[in-house]
Order: structure tokens, then C-alpha cells, then sequence
């Protein structure tokens, strides 16, 4: 490896800690806020939006073009979760469950999206 190379790959490591050092304080103070505010029904939402949005930054330093989609994917389902709680049109434990099985679905849509491309399954 060339010295231009390492030095990027260095650059590369950083950010990707980085990305994951703020994701965890932004969950965090959510979690803080959430509970000050008691909006206990909005953890869960509020998590998979945090997640959703660190794989936007990922997506460009890993160079997985799907971890656009799927960060979309887990905003789009953690929204939707806030809307189900606000209009209280579901319990929460259901809203949760879509919420959780949602991100998940994007998850291992995304995993074996990935597999096929590098291993031509």
C-alpha cells in the first residue's frame, strides 16, 4: 500500500469511529431529553431515526451505495412510527414492533443485496 493510500485508509477509520461516536451521544441525549420530557413512546422511533441517519454519512466513507436506501428505509419507518404514536391510533407496543421489524427488514434486505453483489450468489 502507498503512503497516499494509508494515510486515506487512516482518514477512512477515522470518520467511520467518529460517525459512531456521535451516533451513540445522539442517542444519548435523546434518550435524556425523551425521558425529561416523558415522551417514553418516542424511544424507539427516536432510535431507529438516529440509525437511519448514521448510515447516510457510512454509506459514502464504506462506499455502500444501499446504505443510502436503507437509511432512507429506517427514517421513513422511524416517521412513521411518530405519526402512529402522535394520532394514537395503535398501541405502543404494536407501534414499537413495526418500528423494530422495520429496521430489521431493511436490515437483511440490504445484508443479502450486499452478499449478491460481492459474492455473485
Amino acid at each position: 500500500m502507498s503512503y497516499t493510500g494509508n494515510i486515506f485508509e487512516k482518514k477512512r477509520g477515522l470518520l467511520f469511529a467518529l460517525i459512531f461516536i456521535f451516533e451513540g451521544i445522539a442517542i444519548m441525549a435523546t434518550w435524556m431529553i425523551l425521558l425529561k420530557i416523558q415522551r417514553e413512546d418516542w424511544l424507539i422511533p427516536s432510535f431507529a431515526l438516529i440509525a437511519g441517519l448514521h448510515f447516510l454519512p457510512l454509506a459514502r466513507i464504506t462506499r455502500h451505495n444501499s446504505y443510502y436506501i436503507l437509511g432512507m428505509w429506517i427514517c421513513a419507518v422511524a416517521v412513521t412510527g411518530y405519526l402512529l404514536t402522535n394520532r394514537s391510533m395503535i398501541t405502543i407496543e404494536r407501534i414499537n414492533t413495526f418500528v423494530a421489524y422495520g429496521c430489521a427488514a431493511g436490515a437483511v434486505a440490504d445484508g443479502f443485496g450486499i452478499m449478491v453483489r460481492k459474492k455473485g450468489v
